[in-house]
């Protein structure tokens, strides 16, 4: 009886393999690249990323001469690590999703990676069905018994289990994704610090003084507002001493690049207007004037981050003057000028900032 079973689950098994053998042979395949962005070295391997789709579909569906290709792409945006997918044919990018990872080790990534593939190149694909389990009867056992009668030998045999058809996966439309697979919002953070700065060429002589910002970034574009008092060091023009201060205040768009989560880079592009206020104190008839002075430009700068909340940055911006502030005087009813702005302009600081997000 049980070598009668063994060969129906054997004539059967022949019979259902078949057809899927043939149908193995036309099942579509695709080429694999996997492009990698700062942080993402121990994330998920590309052989583990083969084989969780090779799990899924139940054969190796990689081909280096495939017309389809998928393409995916990792990257580290503050503290996750997200995976993004690209599915390309012979007329282009055809599709496109994102899936997310807070953990360090991106280990969750693997199996919704694998199963996202595997969709992409075969998405009526069914999971390979796990060969049926026949348990071998079991041996006659003899049951001694006290009384003279002879108690007959039992043989037990368990049936195989029956084969449970593999579920009917629909096909999933890549640019549909879910709430859960949408990537995270942009992070958006507050920045406020002061600042010793430097300054060279836009007052008589180099200046040093104080500054403030508050800075609005959204991840990777950012504005700030920056308020800025200097003083310059006494100047001898033409025989004269000149003691000169300026005032002014500053707009800076923005654009951020983070090094992973202990630094970000800033390119800016600025505009700057204040009032200088010049005074020549050996002159007798010197009265103080106050100028105009208007500047835009661009500024680079780096924040380091010690912690979650405080930070240290430096820039460096350079300016061209659009209204350059020049230093007069009254001299017998003759206007006199002492000092007239460069053209151009450097500012140098560096000083402590905090971030709230």
């Amino acid at each position: 009886m049980a070598r009668s079973i063994h060969s129906l689950l054997s004539f059967a098994l022949g019979i259902i393999s078949g057809p899927v053998t043939a149908l193995a042979q036309e099942q579509p395949m695709a080429r694999l690249t996997i492009v990698r962005g700062p942080n993402t070295d121990r994330c998920l391997s590309e052989q583990a990323l083969r084989a969780a789709v090779s799990a899924r579909l139940g054969r190796d569906p990689f081909d280096e001469h495939a017309t389809l290709t998928v393409h995916v792409r990792l990257e580290s945006i503050h503290a996750t690590t997200r995976a993004t997918l690209t599915r390309i044919d012979a007329s282009g990018p055809a599709g496109q999703r994102s899936i997310s990872s807070r953990r360090e080790d991106c280990a969750d990534l693997g199996p919704a990676l694998g199963l996202a593939i595997g969709l992409v190149i075969d998405p009526l694909a069914q999971p390979p069905i796990a060969p049926p389990v026949v348990t071998a009867p079991v041996e006659p056992v003899a049951v001694p018994v006290a009384l003279p009668v002879v108690t007959p030998v039992v043989t037990l045999s368990e049936p195989p289990p029956e084969l449970v058809p593999a579920p009917v996966i629909t096909p999933v439309n890549l640019l549909n994704v879910s709430r859960s697979d949408r990537p995270s919002p942009l992070p958006v953070r507050v920045l406020m610090g002061a600042e010793a700065s430097v300054t060279v060429a836009e007052l008589p002589t180099v200046s040093l003084g104080p500054a403030m910002f508050a800075s609005l970034r959204v991840g990777r574009f950012g504005v700030a507002l920056t308020g800025r008092y200097d003083l310059a060091w006494p100047a001898m023009l033409d025989g004269t001493q000149v003691l000169a201060s300026l005032v002014s205040g500053s707009l800076s768009l923005c654009a951020l690049q983070p090094l992973g989560s202990v630094a970000e880079l800033d390119f800016c592009a600025m505009g700057s207007g204040g009032a200088l206020a010049a005074n020549a104190t050996q002159l007798d008839r010197s009265t103080p004037v106050v100028t105009a002075s208007v500047y835009a430009g661009v500024s680079a700068g780096a924040t380091y981050w010690f912690g979650r909340w405080f930070g240290l940055r430096v820039h460096v911006d350079g300016l061209g003057a659009i209204v350059r502030a020049r230093y007069t005087f009254d001299d017998a009813g003759r206007e006199r000028e002492l000092w007239l702005a460069p053209p151009f302009a450097l500012v140098a600081g560096i000083g402590p900032v905090l971030r709230f997000h």
